[in-house]
């Protein structure tokens, strides 16, 4: 179980409207309205359109955060919980072989 902090990563709420070409310094002015949101980084990427000769532009920018005191205590508590139960269905399992296997050797 991982008991370090998690970094999340978040979107920037930004629309980058640069499928079809666009300006440099339109490109600027938008990096720069990422980075005034918070963006530390960049998702460029080619998506599939609906049929095999369309694709679209993806640009997203993203930002990352430590989780917070409260969202670290949750994913604790949810791994934990899973763990318990795993043991507990590791444990039934174990009961039901042992009844079975000593139940065939007598």
């Amino acid at each position: 179980m991982n008991t370090e902090r998690e970094t999340r990563t978040k979107d920037v709420s930004l629309y980058f409207d640069w499928d079809g070409g666009v300006e440099i310094s339109q490109m600027k002015k938008d990096l720069d309205d990422a980075l005034k949101l918070g963006a530390t980084h960049m998702y460029i990427g080619i998506e599939e359109g609906w049929d095999e000769d369309t694709s679209m532009l993806e640009v997203s920018a993203t930002y990352e955060e430590l989780e917070t005191d409260e969202q670290y205590e949750q994913r604790i508590a949810l791994l934990k919980q899973g763990e318990e139960k795993a043991k507990a269905y590791d444990l039934r399992i174990l009961a039901e072989l042992k009844a079975k296997y000593e139940t065939e050797i007598q």
